[in-house]
């Protein structure tokens, strides 16, 4: 652990300490038939029902709670800035609170949210008892400063960490005698054997996989967005590691190892060029090995998809700049918030409490017993309800109609195994997620930074300036468009449009919320 990290741990313990003292780890379960309308996307169940409410998770939750919630689902983004506008709301929003402007803080600000602090103790002990045993580090992504104002989805396994990276076809690896690539001169060698043994594309990317995945690049330690090195905010594309990504990345497209379509296909495109067997590697998540081995069987029987390591430039070097489902405790999930309009917020934080409990949490990851998970060995096991599905849904349709891991609550191990359960996927996991502990440089998420409203306004401002033309023509210099002899100007262009302007922002944030 970190300096940093043990930093941030000491924080969370003095903040936590006394309001845990004599914690059961027990919540009330009697809503005494309260009702609480609650706004939210319906998910992985929209194939099942068209409200949660008719799931058999939340039916079940109504029973050991004895509250009933009215949902309310959006039918697009769109829904929470009109509801936001109208001033009417729910008594409960689950919402990536990061994307309002100035965040949750400005939310209870401008009268949306309500604090939730000072009820913590008594009404969410379960919550607190999870982040001080489990995920100390994780309280600076769900407070700001030192308040609380959400409940938010936790996860404290380490396999996990990071589910995504880039794919490759085994069998071709096999065919023409290579190993599965390490190093960046590593997969030079393999694409450069793909292309000159006809396949089409040896790797195939859409651009919001270079972004989100950082596959190569991230071996030159840069990514295309804003990212903390060490304890510096920097912005990738004017970053000098990114010039040298961008000259071998050029490089590769001219020489036809990259997919010439990179800068303008789509999610689709790509899929059925990898589906036909045009492609050779390609980026994807754990649910891609096991997909596409499947899908490609039926052109080629010993066609064979497996996990490749992030790249790094030097054989055991470490590539600290990996996609990352969890950062510090932390998950992508969104959080909910009590808003202004609860009249009983005690008992609405009792509600969403419970899911920290040991009934709560069963409930929410294995869904329940005897129907949708059995204990065996002292472990849950999903029954066939969920792994076979009589009706041909997929596992996590199938767990949508039981449980909903990916909502307020802690993620358990056991469903991640039993999600990923190929030994591929499983083997990729670890691979993947086992440089998370160097993670030193990351991608910025918005919950971690707490931007004010001000800072907000201005971040956005100043983008507007120059986003597009970063990205329009960092693609422009890979497909060749552009000569590299015009790079050095296109970064100097991009830090007069007020690329440190906002870095310094970025800068302020970050020092804030180590603080």
């Amino acid at each position: 652990m970190n300096k940093k990290r043990i930093g941030i741990v000491f924080l969370v313990m003095t903040l936590l300490a006394g309001c845990l003292t004599g914690c059961t780890g027990k919540g009330n379960t009697t809503g005494d038939g309260e009702t609480f309308s609650y706004f939210t996307y319906i998910g992985n169940a929209s194939t099942l029902v068209t409200n949660l409410g008719d799931t058999e998770m939340y039916k079940e939750l109504e029973k050991q709670t004895g509250v009933h919630i009215n949902f309310e689902h959006p039918l697009e983004s769109s829904a929470f800035n009109v509801m936001f506008a109208s001033g009417e709301y729910p008594d409960m929003i689950e919402h990536d609170w990061s994307s309002y402007p100035g965040a949750e803080k400005k939310a209870c600000e401008d009268g949306i949210l309500i604090d939730l602090t000072d009820m913590m103790e008594e009404h969410a002990p379960n919550y607190l008892n999870f982040i001080k045993n489990e995920v100390p580090e994780a309280l600076p992504w769900i407070t700001t400063d030192g308040r609380f104002y959400t409940i938010t989805n936790l996860a404290s396994y380490d396999n996990y960490t990071s589910v995504g990276g880039l794919l490759i076809r085994k069998d071709l690896l096999d065919k023409y005698g290579l190993e599965v690539p390490k190093t960046i001169l590593d997969w030079e060698n393999v694409l450069s054997v793909f292309k000159a043994n006809g396949v089409k594309y040896p790797v195939t990317m859409t651009t919001s996989n270079l972004i989100s995945y950082a596959p190569f690049m991230g071996a030159y330690d840069v990514v295309l967005n804003y990212y903390q090195d060490e304890d510096v905010m920097k912005y990738g594309y004017v970053e000098p590691e990114l010039k040298e990504f961008t000259e071998l990345f050029s490089r590769w497209y001219k020489e036809g190892l990259v997919d010439p379509d990179i800068a303008t296909h789509d999610n689709n495109t790509m899929k059925g060029k990898i589906s036909n067997g045009e492609v050779g590697a390609w980026c994807g998540n754990l649910n891609d090995i096991t997909k596409y081995t499947k899908i490609l069987k039926e052109i080629d029987p010993a066609a064979e998809v497996v996990a490749a390591p992030y790249p790094v430039l030097e054989e055991g070097g470490i590539n600290k700049i990996i996609f990352m489902d969890r950062v510090e405790g932390h998950t992508w999930a969104n959080q909910v918030g009590i808003t202004t309009a609860c009249k009983n917020p005690e008992k609405a934080l009792e509600w969403l409490d419970y899911a920290f409990t040991p009934e709560g949490h069963m409930l929410f990851n294995f869904g329940i017993e005897g129907k949708s998970y059995e204990m065996e060995d002292g472990k849950p096991q999903y029954t066939e309800l969920v792994t076979n599905n009589p009706d041909g849904l997929d596992f996590q349709t199938a767990v949508a109609m039981y449980a909903r891991p990916n909502s307020p609550g802690y993620i358990d191990e056991a469903y991640m195994d039993q999600l990923y359960k190929e030994p591929r996927q499983a083997e990729a996991a670890k691979m993947w997620s086992k440089n998370a502990n160097a993670y030193e440089q990351a991608v910025v998420w918005r919950s971690r930074y707490k931007f004010s409203t001000e800072e907000s306004e201005k971040i956005n401002s100043i983008t507007l300036n120059y986003a597009d033309y970063a990205k329009e023509n960092f693609f422009k210099f890979i497909t060749g468009i552009k000569p590299m002899s015009e790079y050095d100007a296109y970064v100097a262009e991009l830090n007069k449009m007020g690329v440190p302007d906002v870095v310094k922002i970025y800068q302020t944030a970050y020092d804030r919320s180590i603080k």
